[in-house]
């Protein structure tokens, strides 16, 4: 969220708050992205090479797909109510 006052009125990054989606296939692939000030984005691993399925529809991939790890870090860049992912 973004806002010209920290009292508001706030505003959606990306109109939707959506920065870093996980791929449309993997939708449960990555969680609980955290922001530092310096805009490096860490996340957590779950459920990874799931090829679309559900693992709660499949709980054999429970155990066998997670992760459980953290997530390569990457670093966005903010313009006005607009975020991107950059490389470095």
């Amino acid at each position: 969220m973004v806002a010209e006052r920290l009292t508001g009125p706030w505003q959606p990054l990306n109109g939707t708050g959506l920065v870093a989606p996980n791929p449309t296939e993997e939708p449960v692939q990555t969680y609980s992205w955290w922001v530092t000030a310096e805009l490096e984005v860490a996340g957590f691993i779950d459920f990874w090479g799931l090829g679309g399925l559900d693992p709660a529809e499949h709980p054999e991939l429970a155990l066998k797909q997670f992760g459980g790890v953290p997530a390569p870090r990457f670093k966005i860049a903010l313009e006005g109510e607009t975020a991107q992912i950059v490389s470095e």
